[in-house]
């Protein structure tokens, strides 16, 4: 089964959440292991100087792992985010630094064009001007 490395924010002066969020990963992996979805969790890597929790998780598929991870971390925003970073998460194969590089420029540059704004009015709707103005703040 592969490996996944799942990316989480997670603060300096919150090191102790750490262990709760482990705790969660490794409840939430057993639970989906029960319900017949084989998940493990490895462990956590956090990386204080850059506000960083990464999951580990051996998973059938990436959306899987990550979904345990957004378990681990209810803050946990799957996929693009709009707004300050706090709780985002993407899941990559461990030993894919390519891929989680290209993903970190390509959603930076995004972030700068027209067609990001356009994607958040679509998908969010009434919410689009808000969240907008939010990340305009950041």
């Amino acid at each position: 089964m592969p490996s996944y490395l799942v990316e989480t924010f997670l603060g300096r002066g919150n090191a102790g959440e750490r262990s709760r969020r482990e705790e969660r990963a490794r409840s939430a992996a057993d639970e989906l292991t029960q319900a017949g979805t084989r998940v493990r969790f490895d462990g956590a890597i956090h990386v204080p100087e850059d506000e960083i929790c990464f999951f580990v998780f051996d998973a059938p598929s990436s959306r899987t792992a990550a979904l345990v991870a957004q378990r681990a971390d209810p803050d946990l925003q799957l996929g693009g985010f709009v707004g300050p970073r706090q709780g985002l998460g993407y899941a990559l194969r461990n030993a894919d630094t390519e891929s989680l590089s290209a993903l970190d420029e390509y959603i930076a540059n995004l972030r700068r064009t027209p067609s990001w704004n356009r994607l958040v009015v679509k998908y969010f709707g009434d919410l689009a001007l808000n969240i907008l103005r939010n990340a305009q703040k950041e």
